[in-house]
């Protein structure tokens, strides 16, 4: 799913510590965390990635691909969260979130 998280969104899943350690600062008072997230999968090898957000009126398209393992591909037998997150400029309250995104396989 994509979404704009807000303040316990971002500590709850760990990214304000992720962006502090790739050194990008998130002030979420002047900027907005916008997050692309594939769920729980079974395996590795799966991909999420945001390419492109576009604002119209009251409507936030986010724009990206999500990719899953080759068919018989080997793949780490492990659970995993793939997911993408992207900080912005402070976006408006009450936007309509919806996702413009592309399955690569």
């Amino acid at each position: 799913g994509v979404g704009i998280l807000d303040e316990a969104a971002v500590a709850g899943l760990g990214l304000d510590a992720a962006f502090a350690d790739a050194g990008v600062p998130v002030d979420l008072g002047v900027q907005s965390v916008v997050l692309f997230s594939l769920g729980q999968q079974a395996t590795g090898g799966f991909a999420a990635d945001i390419t492109g957000l576009q604002l119209k009126g009251d409507t936030l398209y986010v724009q990206g691909t999500a990719e899953a393992p080759a068919s018989g591909a080997a793949a780490t037998q492990a659970i995993t969260f793939p997911y993408c997150a992207v900080v912005t400029p402070k976006l408006p309250e009450g936007l309509t979130v919806l996702s413009d995104i592309t399955s690569l396989q």
